[in-house]
């Protein structure tokens, strides 16, 4: 689940998208995350 209190109705989600920006977003495991998108706009 995503939230945040800037965006009341979010459509999509895009993490880590660019190739140089680091992520912080990590498992129970502290593994890291793989970026991923959850649109397909061009």
């Amino acid at each position: 689940m995503v939230g945040s209190d800037k965006v009341t109705e979010p459509v999509a989600v895009r993490y880590a998208f660019r190739d140089y920006l680091p992520g912080n977003l990590q498992n129970s495991r502290e593994q890291p995350a793989y970026p991923f998108r959850t649109d397909d706009w061009e």
